[in-house]
């Protein structure tokens, strides 16, 4: 039995009304700031169709948001926000990889990994599509770099699966849906009848909608529709496509797939202004060109700093517009004909620079660096406090470079000054970046003078659209009659009438009474830290984040530090409110793994704030108890040991439960999270010392390995001893100090922000390691890639000797020294059993997954990566502080694991082994085990 919500019709645990989480909401992709009522996450179209009924009767709205990373405030509220990205994730690929079909909470780039083994792709490559859900791209029409107005979702879809606002359930590809549409909402499909035929008998009226729909336009309702198509049927699916949730509820799309080629020349071209490079866009489409990105030299600016971008970047003029664009070949003659032909055409221009020209992959990797995340590394230039506010136009070609000009007229009139400029050549598509503060009134009323000018030279000047790609939102809404006409706007007002009578789906977006609606609740931006500021909520960091379906993601975290200074500004007393969850949403719960870092396009690591912020709270009592725990950490690591061979004698009389058990009760009295004991937690070793002369390398066993490092299973030796004897075979002299025991990275002291014990222990760890490696002559070994991690990228908290030592000893992570030490030096016996891999965070930040792979691959004919590999949270200690924590991050994973249903399974990190065998059942042990098993003796 469910326990139903207070006022909802839905059961509790549907719904999120705590403060922190309304408030955690009120900030997506846009400069927009709506705090819902409620937060609702559906699991199928009944839920919706009980919140569907239950609006109509209280006279409220729902807003559907999938990935939030939409720039237009289309998919926010002040009601009840609909979050479809956690329950509709299904897709299916048919047709030998031709077709897909997609719930809208599935991620776009997922998608397209899946049909790589197809050398496919979907349609639609919006930037954000590593990010970005199907549900979003359905309803914006969001197209992208190469996609254009052919392969975006309205030419592209084959059929939707909607809900209409009177509970109507159709499906576009079955063959009686238009009857169905017909029998069950005749007034919906008679007026669209209807509107067809007005729109038909006005020659000037479908003349501007054919006129429209030659550029890129999201702007309004699709209009075309009603030209494309004849059954009622097929004119609401395709009205559905772009209309931003304000018509009802897309559950499913079918989309077509494309070829994607898998020979590519990529290059990059300098240009001194912006006729030319127009004028190149020209001739490079004409010559085939997939891609066209042209940047200005603030755009350039941003990304020049990249170690991996050309270096002459920086030395470019200040009028520079630089060309990225991309060929596609079927052979090498193809390929030189393309090559020689890029470099007569471009000698007709006044390059500023050479330009570059590759089909090497990592180099077009590099290349494309450039242009992905421009929106983010732009951003992150902008004045602390203020927005970043993105324009989205499209014009004709020959008219671009004027139109460039007259925009950034406009942006030195209002002293936006280091405003951007970037955008698809292919079709025109401008992307107009400006930073603006909305702290006191008379920010609202320069924006909104400014953006009357802006929207009177691009729809009356030029004939440009005022979105391209971006959907209408609230940011055009008021603008959309400037657009397209009094007669064509009244359409729309039909469309919406007639398909939401009752405004239940996302009022005042696209279509709104309100004139002023763009101004209304723009988001101010608290100045609270360097890192912080620079973040513009985009959202690319979400879908890597351990805790995204247990309390916050890495934006979220941000947003409600932001949210609570707000809040503080106005002497609201919802910022206690936010406080009494604050700890464990935005501290306890956040695994700190740093993954969000390499997914941000500008590198911000909400783990280093967490880190920052748990420092700051932590009492001068605590933070002494940690220094001493530091100090004395070898009397700890003795007493640990002991109590944990204790407790295993106790298991094998009460058994795990008991002991599971017995630590939820203490933490119940005790009322402060403790650790919590599970089955998986392995036991501590005995140390093989050695004390070899001239040895090659030093074995430093990590704590957690000295604590943890013997498997269960009494078949396996410790992990030290595994590592010693395939050392020995391999002719090495390894050495494991007679005193390493006490000694630690600090990795566990720092992730709790205790930085004085992090930097006391960690020095005594790096002195004790300087004069065991005779002064970093002999490269230390370390079996632990969370340690390995810690120890290789410390760079703060640590005085300058202590820099200096650590900066002449060389580590090897268990990986790097398999990988490149031992695999190498045996006859591999491969085994035909799968192999599943846990490359842990620390392996992905270390850059060492594809040498973990190839150690397997040597190892094993049959290696498995789960595409749903992520973070398990365990988090060192978290995932026995907070297990729900690993439940959630690691469900996916385990899932997908499970139904391979392999016997061996590996990774190199004692807790994230405990954490995997804890979600799987599986055995987890660390690669060198793998290595051991293939060894031919």
């Amino acid at each position: 039995m469910h326990n139903f919500h207070s006022v909802l019709p839905l059961p509790s645990e549907k719904v999120l009304d705590k403060r922190i989480d309304l408030h955690s909401y009120s900030s997506d992709a846009s400069y927009y700031r709506y705090i819902p009522n409620y937060i609702v996450i559906p699991d199928d179209c009944q839920d919706i169709r009980k919140l569907i009924l239950w609006c109509k009767t209280n006279k409220s709205s729902i807003t559907f948001r999938a990935g939030g990373t939409s720039l237009s405030g289309q998919a926010q509220t002040n009601d009840i926000l609909i979050d479809l990205s956690k329950s509709w994730k299904n897709f299916t690929i048919e047709e030998n990889g031709h077709i897909v079909k997609a719930q809208p909470g599935v991620i776009a780039g997922k998608i397209n990994e899946a049909l790589a083994i197809y050398n496919r792709k979907i349609g639609p490559d919006p930037a954000s599509i590593n990010s970005c859900m199907i549900g979003g791209i359905i309803a914006n029409n969001s197209s992208g770099m190469s996609s254009g107005i052919a392969l975006n979702p309205y030419n592209t879809t084959v059929s939707l699966s909607f809900l209409l606002h009177n509970g109507v359930f159709l499906n576009s590809a079955e063959k009686k849906a238009d009857n169905i549409l017909k029998l069950t909402s005749e007034l919906i499909y008679q007026e669209l009848i209807t509107i067809k035929k007005d729109i038909l008998r006005n020659e000037k009226l479908v003349k501007i909608i054919n006129e429209k729909y030659r550029l890129k336009n999201t702007i309004g309702y699709s209009l075309n529709a009603f030209l494309d198509y004849s059954k009622p049927i097929d004119i609401l699916s395709h009205l559905m496509i772009g209309s931003e949730g304000t018509l009802g509820f897309v559950s499913e799309a079918v989309l077509k797939t494309f070829e994607e080629s898998q020979n590519k020349l990529t290059g990059l071209a300098f240009f001194k202004d912006v006729y030319q490079v127009c004028s190149a866009i020209k001739i490079m489409r004409e010559k085939g060109a997939k891609v066209l990105e042209f940047m200005d030299r603030t755009s350039l600016r941003s990304i020049e700093n990249i170690k991996e971008i050309p270096q002459i970047i920086k030395t470019l003029p200040e009028e520079t517009y630089a060309l990225l664009f991309e060929f596609h070949y079927h052979d090498d003659n193809q390929k030189s004909i393309i090559e020689k032909e890029i470099a007569i055409e471009l000698k007709h221009f006044d390059n500023v620079a050479e330009y570059f020209l590759t089909s090497d992959l990592s180099t077009r990797a590099n290349l494309w660096k450039i242009r992905q995340g421009l929106l983010t590394s732009i951003s992150s230039m902008r004045k602390s406090g203020t927005a970043m506010i993105i324009e989205d136009f499209a014009f004709e070609l020959d008219v671009l470079p004027y139109a460039v000009q007259s925009l950034q007229r406009l942006f030195r009139k209002y002293n936006y000054n280091n405003s951007a400029i970037y955008g698809h050549g292919t079709d025109g598509n401008l992307h107009c970046l400006i930073s603006q503060s909305f702290n006191v009134a008379n920010d609202k009323i320069q924006y909104e003078k400014f953006t009357n000018e802006l929207t009177d030279i691009v729809a009356n000047d030029y004939n440009g659209s005022l979105k391209a790609e971006h959907g209408t939102g609230r940011a055009m809404a008021p603008f959309v009659k400037k657009q397209w006409g009094e007669e064509a706007y009244n359409i729309m007002v039909r469309i919406k009438r007639t398909l939401d009578p009752d405004n239940v789906f996302n009022p005042n977006v696209l279509i709104s009474n309100n004139e002023k609606i763009h101004l209304i609740n723009l988001k101010s931006f608290p100045i609270i830290g360097e890192e912080i500021d620079k973040c513009i909520e985009c959202g690319f960091c979400e879908e890597i984040c351990p805790s995204k379906n247990l309390t916050l993601t890495p934006r979220k975290r941000i947003s409600i530090l932001r949210e609570i200074e707000r809040l503080k500004h106005e002497n609201s007393p919802l910022v206690d409110e936010i406080l009494k969850n604050y700890k464990y949403y935005v501290l306890d719960t956040c695994a700190v793994d740093g993954l969000c870092s390499i997914k941000c396009p500008i590198g911000i690591n909400t783990a280093d704030i967490v880190k920052s912020l748990r420092h700051l709270i932590n009492s001068d009592t605590q933070k002494k108890n940690a220094f001493h725990i530091s100090n004395y950490f070898l009397y700890y690591e003795k007493c640990v040991k002991i109590l944990l061979r204790i407790v295993h004698k106790v298991k094998k009389i009460t058994g795990d439960k008991f002991l599971t058990f017995s630590s939820y009760i203490i933490e119940k009295l005790y009322k402060q999270p403790i650790y919590k004991w599970n089955k998986s937690i392995t036991k501590p070793i005995k140390i093989s010392h050695t004390s070899q002369v001239d040895a090659d390398f030093i074995y430093f066993p990590c704590c957690i390995s000295r604590l943890m490092g013997k498997p269960n299973d009494i078949s396996y030796k410790p992990i030290t001893d595994v590592l010693l004897n395939i050392s020995r075979e391999a002719g090495y002299r390894v050495m494991i100090p007679s005193d390493c025991e006490g000694y630690c990275c600090g990795m566990t002291f720092l992730s709790k922000g205790y930085f004085e014990a992090f930097s006391y222990i960690f020095s005594k760890t790096i002195n004790k390691m300087w004069e065991w490696s005779d002064e970093g002559r002999i490269p230390i070994i370390l079996d632990s890639s969370s340690c390995s991690y810690t120890i290789k990228s410390a760079n703060t908290h640590l005085d300058e000797k202590i820099m200096f030592k650590y900066k002449k000893l060389k580590f090897l992570d268990i990986v790097e020294y398999c990988h490149d030490y031992l695999i190498n030096r045996f006859n591999i016996k491969r085994i035909e059993e799968k192999v599943v891999l846990h490359p842990n965070c620390s392996i992905v930040k270390m850059g060492l997954t594809d040498k973990m792979i190839t150690i397997a691959e040597k190892c094993s004919s049959k290696v498995i990566i789960p595409k749903n590999l992520g973070c398990c949270g365990f988090a060192g200690d978290r995932g026995l502080l907070f297990p729900e924590l690993t439940q959630k991050a690691s469900h996916c994973e385990a899932q997908e694991t499970i139904a391979e249903n392999a016997n061996l399974h590996y990774s190199s990190n004692v807790t994230c082994e405990i954490a995997m065998n804890e979600a799987t059942g599986k055995q987890y042990l660390s690669i060198l085990y793998l290595l051991e098993k293939v060894i031919e003796k």
